[in-house]
């Protein structure tokens, strides 16, 4: 990432038995039979029994059992178990377990799965769904009331993941130059650094200056790394100090002249480093400095060749602002923090966000390009809100878990191997819901700068000269209303793990939503704020009939349906294009949408 457009971005930061076998060779009783063979039988064959076959029993089978089939047990069917069926079994059914039914489980009930009652599911409860309790929903609650307010479960396994890097001993570590010696003219080392420079390093640059960066370095990195329970870079793993060079001081990493700026992460051989011009040294833009060596420490993962561009910059952005909040206690974050709050129906890995052609880009920035990107939905990638949430709601080492797996490339994708399927899908529909309330603890206030700087503004191309349909920044869905339908806007419908919310004026103590989707594995809930401050969420729904009921007032006589794509894996162009379609009907206790330009993610105490 070019250090010029991160220091505007760092300016704005608030400051994962065997059987053994003998012959007795006893002649005496073998003397004793009156046949012209070797054993001891009165019979024309070899065996030690009396009838004509080569087995132990009085049949004329060749197996050792008393019966007359073919097979080694006592009975007389065709199988070798004990009992009158045709299985393998030792039950009196055909089919090839151990119980009395017919299917193919150890249960005692009808249904092909291995729980002792009758539905379809792998579960044992008396339902048709594929949950732990008694009721008709996908959830695993216990509350068999629809309305009741839902409580989210958790997730298992969490991904919780830390790493110990006390094997790694600095006091061992050497200067890996990478270049040619007659090129390297001098070396500073400190704590777990280096910093190299050239024979024309910039003369505005004083040996405190270069300390300074050290300094910063191992105060930064050494609270990531100690405190946060992250892995050390590529370069202290194989027992090099971790190094930073001097850009345009005749280095073999550049050929620029020393009076050029910017800065980096870099590569020196295989190793990533961090490269700086005289700039950030000399005017000490610590942030931006820092953030250039996070990336360099998460490139020594296993991952760290292998996750996508806008991970490696939202998220990298985020493990910058978790140093600040846990070490400072500051819960500032940058103003492209605001982006996923106020284009919902972008896909969660998006670089660049929405295009001018109506697409999304890929997680690698794929179809972006041409001057097709849009003012501040541009800079998505930039947005850490993502691991925010993935911290606090799924654990706090869930990011650096992600960073261990070295395949698949893209992150939900990635997450799914851990969490399966219908985890993910959970996850994602979490993510939509708590985005529609900003509910994310002590990150709140910190989140509610931002949305609140661009909400209402006027969004189109930034470059350029396409012309294309004006995007006023809020949260909400344009909607239009036929009778008791509801019909969302087709220019804004979410992407692939994207999201529509809808605002909703309530009357009475309960509201019903009839959901409708037309695209694939989507979901609706009902979520608001309720007076007290408290955050409030309906059941989830896949079709059908979404309900909450009103125990606890909501905010302004508003609720939010919550409409959210679930679908995860990045497949290329045909996904970039693809718009997650539907319809909500008003069941009861609505008759309306709300004003769209309102914050309803503002509480009383938010304004208090």
């Amino acid at each position: 990432m070019l250090f010029s457009f991160f220091i505007r971005l760092t300016l704005l930061l608030l400051a994962i038995p065997a059987v053994s076998c003998s012959q007795d060779g006893n002649a005496a009783a073998d003397a004793q039979n009156t046949d012209a063979n070797s054993d001891t039988d009165s019979d024309s064959d070899s065996d030690s029994d009396t009838d004509s076959d080569s087995d132990a029993d009085s049949d004329s089978d060749t197996d050792a059992d008393a019966d007359t089939d073919s097979d080694s047990d006592t009975d007389s069917d065709a199988d070798t178990d004990t009992d009158s069926d045709s299985d393998t079994d030792a039950d009196t059914d055909s089919d090839s377990d151990s119980d009395s039914d017919s299917d193919s489980d150890t249960d005692s009930d009808s249904d092909s799965d291995a729980d002792s009652d009758s539905d379809g599911d792998t579960d044992a409860d008396t339902d048709g769904d594929t949950d732990t309790d008694s009721d008709t929903d996908s959830d695993t609650d216990s509350d068999t009331d629809p309305c009741a307010a839902y409580k989210w479960p958790g997730y298992d396994p969490d991904l919780n993941m830390q790493f110990d890097n006390a094997n790694v001993d600095p006091g061992t570590f050497t200067v890996y130059e990478g270049c040619d010696q007659s090129l390297v003219a001098g070396v500073m080392t400190s704590g777990w650094w280096s910093f190299i420079w050239g024979h024309s390093r910039n003369p505005q640059i004083t040996d405190a200056q270069i300390q300074q960066v050290l300094d910063g370095l191992n105060e930064d990195l050494g609270y990531i790394r100690d405190v946060m329970g992250w892995p050390v870079g590529r370069l202290p793993q194989d027992g090099y100090y971790s190094s930073v060079y001097l850009y345009g001081s005749g280095l073999c990493t550049d050929n620029a002249s020393n009076t050029d700026q910017g800065g980096w992460q870099s590569n020196i051989g295989r190793y990533p480093m961090v490269l700086l011009s005289w700039a950030p040294v000399v005017n000490y833009d610590r942030g931006g400095i820092t953030h250039e060596a996070i990336h360099a420490m998460v490139k020594g993962t296993p991952s760290g060749d292998n996750k996508p561009g806008w991970f490696n910059e939202g998220g990298n952005t985020w493990i910058q602002q978790e140093l600040y909040a846990r070490r400072d206690g500051s819960y500032g974050l940058g103003f492209l923090d605001g982006v996923p709050f106020i284009a919902p129906h972008q896909p969660i890995e998006c670089y660049s966000g929405w295009l001018i052609d109506g697409s999304f880009g890929g997680p690698d920035a794929q179809g972006v390009g041409n001057e097709n990107w849009r003012r501040y939905l541009g800079g998505t990638q930039y947005n850490s809100i993502f691991s925010h949430f993935l911290n606090r709601y799924l654990s706090p080492g869930a990011n650096a878990w992600i960073w261990q797996q070295a395949q698949p490339r893209n992150v939900l994708e990635t997450i799914s191997t851990g969490l399966g399927d219908a985890q993910t899908r959970h996850l994602i529909m979490e993510f939509s819901a708590r985005k529609a309330l900003v509910d994310f603890g002590e990150w709140r206030a910190g989140m509610i700068g931002p949305i609140s700087r661009e909400w209402g503004n006027t969004i189109n191309r930034e470059i350029g000269t396409a012309n294309i349909p004006d995007y006023q920044a809020v949260a909400y869905a344009p909607t239009t209303i036929n009778g008791k339908t509801i019909t969302p806007d087709e220019y804004t419908l979410p992407g692939w793990s994207g999201s529509n919310q809808i605002p909703l004026n309530v009357s009475g103590n309960q509201v019903k939503l009839d959901f409708k989707p037309q695209g694939e594995d989507m979901r609706m809930q009902i979520v608001y704020w309720a007076k007290d401050g408290t955050a409030v969420y309906s059941k989830p729904v896949e079709s059908g009939e979404a309900c909450i009921r009103l125990d606890k007032a909501p905010q302004r006589g508003v609720v939010i349906a919550v409409v959210s794509s679930t679908d995860y894996i990045y497949t290329g162009d045909d996904i970039r294009f693809k718009k997650y379609n539907y319809t909500i009907d008003m069941v009861e206790g609505v008759d309306a949408t709300a004003d769209r330009t309102i914050q309803y993610f503002l509480n009383d105490q938010d304004r208090d």
